[in-house]
């Protein structure tokens, strides 16, 4: 069914050109802006929701500074809608590969310490900026970030779990689950590498396994800039995207 969809446009200006594959549950097709050019991506979240627009617009005016975020770490949705009973979520094209392909990789080709503080700081810090407000992910996950060739992290739909527990009349609160989502990302990324003791220590204490546990981002930044004193950060390789597999990527192939 939703193959069908390419070369339809949704809301008579996001043109569907192509398919470009699932994200676990959801499906990611690249489009186009046809009032003004610019390349998009369209997300399907995989679950459906019966259609009711008066409840529809309700909720997603308590969600409107969604699309007015502010963060080089943040990829922002410039629309959200229901087509087919399915929610879908507009967000401008983003290069890149996501992080769990660079997981999947750290047994053979890992790591080393700077790439992996200089990718959560980034991951971190947009968490940290969406906190002041009230915005949580709930979907915190290495599928949900991709990081482009110059080592540029960048979250993919920061507040879609919010808006859909909101459709279903549900108030949920993820901060504590993103937070260990985060700590768990830190872990897998450093899994393969030689790591200090600081970065140990960080990793189980944003995992919730220390009884200081953290209780807001700005708190993990605050700390990460710290190790990121000790430890000297530098952006990822582009040699090294370059060699990942073409069919992670999240946006068009380059």
């Amino acid at each position: 069914m939703l193959g069908q969809l390419v070369g339809q446009a949704l809301k008579g200006r996001y043109a569907i050109k192509e398919y470009l594959g699932e994200q676990g549950s959801n499906h990611l097709f690249g489009a186009q802006n046809s009032q003004n050019g610019d390349w998009l991506q369209i997300e399907f979240f995989g679950q459906s929701y019966p259609a009711n627009e008066a409840r529809f617009n309700y909720v997603l005016d308590g969600f409107s500074v969604l699309s007015a975020l502010d963060h080089p770490n943040i990829a922002n949705l410039v629309y959200v809608g229901v087509q087919n009973e399915l929610v879908y979520g507009v967000r401008k094209d983003v290069e890149g590969r996501v992080l769990q392909t660079l997981i999947d990789r750290s047994a053979t080709r890992p790591l080393n310490q700077p790439q992996g503080v200089h990718i959560i700081f980034q991951i971190a810090t947009a968490m940290a900026h969406a906190e002041r407000f009230n915005l949580q992910h709930g979907f915190l996950y290495p599928q949900n970030i991709a990081v482009d060739g110059n080592g540029r992290a960048v979250l993919l739909n920061l507040g879609v779990r919010q808006i859909l527990d909101r459709l279903k009349g549900g108030h949920g609160d993820y901060r504590q689950n993103d937070i260990r989502a985060l700590g768990s990302i830190f872990d897998k990324l450093m899994l393969m590498s030689a790591v200090t003791e600081d970065i140990e220590r960080m990793i189980f204490r944003i995992l919730g396994y220390s009884g200081d546990r953290y209780e807001r981002f700005e708190e993990i930044v605050r700390d990460l800039e710290f190790l990121r004193g000790d430890v000297r950060t530098t952006a990822l390789p582009i040699g090294q995207m370059k060699q990942l597999d073409p069919q992670m990527m999240v946006g068009r192939p380059a």
